[in-house]
C-alpha cells in the first residue's frame, strides 16, 4: 500500500476517533444537565470532523485529477469511519436540543402555577377516622378510608 495513503487514512481514523470521544463527552455532560459544556464539546466534535475531512478531500482531489489510487481497505474504513461519527454527531446535536427543550418543561411543571383546588369531598366521621389509623395499614384498608367525591365543581 501506499505509505502517503497509509498515513493519511490513520490521520482519518485519528480525527474521526476524537470527534466520537468528544460527542460522547458531551452525551454525558447532558445526563447532568449541562447543556453549555456539552455543546461547547459538540462544537470541538464538529472541529475534529472537519479536520479529517479535510484530510479525506485531498486524496479526493487527488484523484480528481487523475492521480491514480491503490484501492485501500484501510482507506476505506477510515472514510466510512468519519462518515459514522459525522451521523452521529448530527444526532446528538439533535438528542442535546431535545433534552434540553425537556428539561426545561420539566423545570416550567416543577416550578409552574399552584395546583387546583381540591374537589369537595364527604365529610368521615370521627368513629371512621380513628379505626383507619390503626386499620389501614393493608392496601384494601387504605383504599376503603379513601373519602368519596360528592361533587365536582366546574
Amino acid at each position: 500500500m501506499d505509505e502517503r495513503l497509509a498515513q493519511t487514512s490513520m490521520q482519518i481514523l485519528l480525527h474521526a476517533g476524537d470527534a466520537r470521544t468528544l460527542i460522547g463527552q458531551a452525551l454525558t455532560a447532558v445526563e447532568d444537565d449541562r447543556f453549555d459544556t456539552a455543546r461547547r464539546l459538540l462544537a470541538q466534535a464538529k472541529a475534529e470532523i472537519g479536520r479529517g475531512h479535510h484530510v479525506q478531500t485531498g486524496i479526493v482531489q487527488g484523484e480528481a485529477r487523475d492521480e491514480q489510487q491503490v484501492y485501500s481497505v484501510l482507506f476505506t474504513h477510515a472514510q466510512d469511519t468519519l462518515m459514522t461519527v459525522m451521523s452521529e454527531h448530527l444526532t446528538a446535536e439533535r438528542l442535546i436540543g431535545l433534552f434540553q427543550r425537556l428539561s426545561a418543561r420539566l423545570d416550567a411543571l416543577t416550578s409552574g402555577p399552584a395546583p387546583c383546588p381540591a374537589p369537595a369531598v364527604a365529610p368521615v366521621s370521627a368513629s371512621a377516622s380513628a379505626s383507619t389509623s390503626t386499620s389501614a395499614r393493608t392496601p384494601a384498608a387504605a383504599a376503603s378510608a379513601i373519602p368519596q367525591i360528592t361533587e365536582v365543581s366546574a
